[in-house]
């Protein structure tokens, strides 16, 4: 029903009867489950399986920070402004040239036209 799959397919309790579960997504293999006498402390038997267990490294990325609250704002929206990024489109562009210019080269180049200023300010300021 929920494409789970039981592993267990033998009594787990000392009256008979399956109590004690180990259900896992139906692709997801285990590796021996066992199930053994209980002690003398419970009427449940000891159900044991081996779990494959992939791990993965951590990802490691370097960050620079900077302390934001002393940059110069004046200075940083001036050479913002003084960036390609804040160039007006010129006055004899249409409108269907715009659109035509929207290619995923164009896009490209504004996305590398961003990187560029946004290095540039983060140096400067």
């Amino acid at each position: 029903m929920f494409d789970m799959r039981q592993h267990v397919d033998v009594p787990t309790h000392r009256h008979g009867g399956t109590l004690d579960l180990v259900m896992t997504f139906a692709d997801y293999e285990l590796q021996q489950v066992s199930v053994d006498p209980g002690c003398i402390l419970s009427d449940h038997k000891v159900v044991t399986c081996q779990i494959p267990v992939t791990v993965g490294q951590e990802e490691v990325a370097e960050r620079i920070v900077r302390g934001w609250r002393r940059v110069d704002r004046g200075v940083l929206r001036r050479t913002l402004q003084d960036s390609p990024l804040c160039h007006p489109v010129p006055e004899n562009v249409t409108v269907d040239e715009l659109l035509r210019s929207t290619t995923a080269f164009c896009v490209t180049l504004l996305i590398a036209s961003y990187h560029n200023t946004a290095s540039a300010v983060v140096q400067g300021v």
